[in-house]
């Protein structure tokens, strides 16, 4: 249960942004749940065609979280997996507060 509302609220933030830009380029999943979340990207994308959101089904499908497109080569908007690296941008900050 907490799983669906926690996808209805991706559904519903998504919606509305669509809405106030008139539409996107890209939706991308990052982090944990966006790069390991097969259930929850399949979810959040389901019967999105009518606004050129199109998941292809096999690729969201196949294990691992490397940078990848998800997206069939007909929708109109990209899906992308992006890996996230935390340690990295942590690194790069404290280098940069200590610089000065």
């Amino acid at each position: 249960l907490a799983l669906d509302v926690f996808v209805a609220e991706i559904r519903r933030h998504l919606g509305g942004m669509l809405v106030e830009l008139g539409g996107c380029d890209a939706i991308v999943f990052t982090g944990g749940i966006g790069e390991n979340g097969v259930n929850i990207r399949s979810g959040v994308c389901a019967d999105l065609q009518g606004l050129g959101i199109e998941l292809d089904a096999k690729v969201n499908a196949d294990k691992g979280s490397a940078e990848r497109c998800l997206s069939t080569p007909n929708s109109k908007t990209q899906i992308w997996i992006i890996p996230t690296n935390e340690e990295l941008i942590v690194a790069r900050q404290t280098k940069h507060a200590l610089e000065g």
